[in-house]
């Protein structure tokens, strides 16, 4: 009988054992080959977003560069209007070549021949001869004429170069400069597609490749770059839709599992071997082998016993390391040693835990760099040469500064002459932080610089402004802004208000500064809600009298025990007899080091941006 009952235990036991684990294999077969195709997937998303993004800033770098190029050009042009003579004075040109940091500079007469140039052997080259340099020949019948070529290669050495010229305003004929605009390479280098697949990794033996026209672009292994999908051993004729699956023609590689979309004219390939396909599915098969034995010992010998000892402790243990993992703690260890199972197990989750406190910090230290790169961007777009207009200082002069947090955020700044009489100042503060928040900062900014370059009214450029960005406004931000024109000669200041804190009024007749009153009845953001109608206020800056312009970073700095320091602080700090008889840059610098010291080295949560105009007589 004992062996009878022990022959059908067995029999039974082994059949479940059989049948469990076919299910069991087949389950984990089909879920490990949609993991892997969602593994792919999800790392073809990374790369999407990766070229949008590479797009995306090669616009913005160029943009920049252009805007960089005309202002060079007209500053050029305009030192040769005030002082024709300087053509006539070569080491005069080579000073002003270096100020405007262009590596070429050619001024040509009403026929377009050049009389003035650098390098020097091109005096006399006849602009209308090619036509290259027959772009520019409309300058000579054209005074607003304003063109700068695109980036092209010149010379033998291929160097990145990229020209752009003007009407001269003395008389009929050409500005024209050359330079090489090496941030625009140096962009262009980072974000080339051929960097993108190498920087994602699928697993520990998958890759990604990046093809156009069945040639492979970009990919981990540079022997394949420049192969056809052909020979790497991808059937072309199995790729027809959007996107798909497909299983790779076997080889050496050995790679099954592949995945691929079709994305702004690339393939995107992902493919990941068999044995990572399945390597949860291996072990899980055999863990599930080894427990079943134990559990058919276990039912011949103390089989409560033995799965308390064996199993269910262990379990346990394993189970309040892994709770203080996912509660975040990743210095947990786990150490389960009761079996080799378990052994193997504490092994795996502890390999598991150190490869995701590697991939964080990996990643911690690429969103640093992003961050860092978009910092740059955002403060290099803000004008920060000061005095900014030297030979107007006897009239008037402005100064303006902006701290950065450690996130990057939406505050700018802006400053320009529209014409002899007018200048232009502008605080805004767009809403939300990190590279969005930037994004949309440079689209704003641009947007009422253009406008204001009409010469429209401030309540006319942020109508229009808040119509142009409530209808590119896929993110849901909105700016707080101040604009202000000041006309030079009579000292009238017209404003109009979008949402922003009011700016300080310091009258020399009082030696005070006071808040400005601000009618907030049309003083809503901008992008916000279409169709607002701002309305503008004036007043008069008497010689000696300063504008204080800020953002909520400085009202909004925090202590350690969380209190603000606010705007009546800061107009106490603006008042005091320290902060009197100070230069506008002085002035400044002791409001941020007030700051400083009431936060105790808190950690600066916002951007504070502040800019101070002075009319002088």
């Amino acid at each position: 009988m004992q062996k009878i009952f022990r022959f059908w235990l067995f029999v039974f036991v082994a059949t479940a054992f059989l049948i469990t684990f076919s299910l069991s294999f087949y389950t984990q077969t089909q879920q490990a080959e949609s993991n892997a195709t969602q593994m792919i997937a999800l790392k073809i998303k990374d790369i999407k977003t990766e070229i949008l993004q590479s797009e995306k800033n090669a616009n913005m770098q160029e943009q920049f560069i252009r805007e960089q190029a005309l202002a060079r050009v007209r500053a050029l042009a305009r030192l040769i209007q005030e002082n024709p003579k300087v053509l006539q004075d070569r080491a005069q040109m080579e000073g002003i070549r270096k100020d405007l940091d262009i590596n070429e500079y050619h001024i040509s007469d009403e026929k377009g021949i050049l009389i003035c140039s650098e390098p020097q052997n091109h005096e006399g080259y006849d602009m209308n001869s090619q036509a290259q340099s027959r772009e520019f020949m409309e300058a000579i019948t054209n005074p607003d004429f304003a063109y700068v070529q695109l980036v092209r290669a010149k010379g033998i050495n291929g160097n990145l170069c990229q020209y752009a010229g003007v009407a001269r305003r003395d008389k009929p004929g050409i500005v024209q400069i050359g330079f090489q605009p090496e941030r625009y390479y140096k962009a262009m280098k980072i974000t080339s597609i051929e960097n993108f697949a190498a920087g994602f990794r699928i697993g520990q033996e998958g890759r990604l490749l990046v093809a156009r026209d069945g040639v492979i672009v970009s990919v981990d292994d540079p022997q394949w770059l420049g192969k056809t999908l052909e020979e790497y051993g991808i059937p072309m004729g199995a790729i027809s839709e959007l996107r798909g699956e497909f299983d790779l023609n076997p080889g050496t590689m050995n790679e099954k599992k592949c995945y691929y979309e079709k994305f702004r004219g690339f393939l995107l390939i992902g493919s990941l071997p068999d044995v990572e396909v399945f390597v949860n599915r291996n072990q899980l098969a055999i863990r599930l082998i080894l427990f079943n034995l134990v559990l058919f010992v276990t039912v011949f010998v103390l089989v409560s016993l033995l799965v308390d000892r064996v199993v269910i402790r262990g379990i346990f243990r394993v189970n309040r390391s892994l709770e203080k993992i996912t509660e975040g703690d990743l210095n947990e260890v786990v150490n389960v040693r009761n079996n080799p199972e378990f052994s193997e197990l504490s092994d795996g989750i502890n390999s598991m835990v150190n490869a995701l406190k590697k991939a964080i910090a990996k990643e911690a230290a690429r969103i640093d760099g992003e961050l860092e790169l978009a910092r740059s961007i955002q403060k290099a777009s803000l004008p920060n040469v000061f005095p900014p207009f030297p030979e107007r200082q006897e009239r008037f002069d402005l100064y303006a500064t902006m701290d950065t947090a450690k996130k990057v955020g939406g505050d700018f700044y802006d400053f320009f002459l529209v014409d002899d009489d007018h200048l232009v100042v502008l605080v805004a503060d767009v809403s939300g932080k990190g590279i969005p928040a930037a994004l949309f900062m440079m689209t704003a900014k641009s947007q009422i610089k253009n406008l204001a370059r009409t010469r429209v009214s401030p309540a006319e450029i942020f109508n229009r402004a808040n119509h142009y960005l409530c209808e590119n406004n896929d993110t849901g931000m909105f700016v707080t802004a101040f604009l202000a024109v000041l006309e030079i000669s009579t000292g009238k200041l017209t404003w109009t208000n979008a949402g922003h804190l009011p700016p300080l009024w310091y009258k020399k007749s009082t030696g005070s500064y006071n808040f400005l009153s601000v009618r907030n009845h049309s003083s809503f953001v901008l992008a916000a809600i279409d169709g607002m109608d701002y309305d503008q206020q004036e007043i008069t800056l008497s010689p000696g009298d300063r504008f204080f312009l800020y953002t909520d970073g400085v009202t909004e700095a925090v202590n350690p025990q969380k209190q603000l320091y606010r705007d009546d602080r800061l107009q106490d700090v603006l008042n005091s007899e320290a902060g009197k008889g100070l230069s506008l840059a002085e002035t400044l610098k002791f409001v941020r080091d007030d700051i400083r010291a009431y936060a105790e080295g808190a950690e600066q949560s916002d951007d504070i941006t502040m800019l101070v105009l002075e009319r002088r007589s």
